[in-house]
């Protein structure tokens, strides 16, 4: 029965993309950089920025909550005023910065979350 029930497993691969281009910008996930494809910038992130950003990069156009950014970044829903949050979303986009063609990246949908607003094409 073990050996039947081996065959029929089915196998999930999680591994995230090589190279993710969203925007202005082209994000290594292995090496945690991202760079910019206009000008050449490049920014490396650190954990807890890198696990923000692929949230978002993993459901564009999709409004997440301040409970769901929290449970996947942190394993646990936000505190009534924690601020870390809103420390970790305004690193990064400072680091995205603003562009003619995408002037905010990630949007605030008020009173329901944010929102990554910009095209996301994976890559190997």
């Amino acid at each position: 029965m073990l050996r039947r029930a081996h065959i029929h497993e089915e196998k999930h691969d999680d591994t995230p993309p090589r190279t993710i281009d969203f925007g202005d910008w082209h994000l290594d996930t292995i090496a945690h950089r991202m760079t910019n494809k206009v000008n050449g910038r490049s920014h490396d992130l650190s954990g807890s920025d890198f696990a923000l950003l692929m949230l978002f990069l993993s459901r564009p156009n999709e409004i997440l909550d301040r409970d769901t950014i929290s449970f996947a970044t942190r394993g646990r829903e936000a505190l009534p005023y924690e601020r870390g949050i809103d420390v970790q979303l305004s690193r990064i986009r400072n680091r995205l910065g603003t562009s003619k063609a995408f002037p905010h990246y990630i949007k605030t949908m008020r009173g329901n979350g944010y929102i990554l607003s910009v095209p996301v094409e994976y890559g190997q």
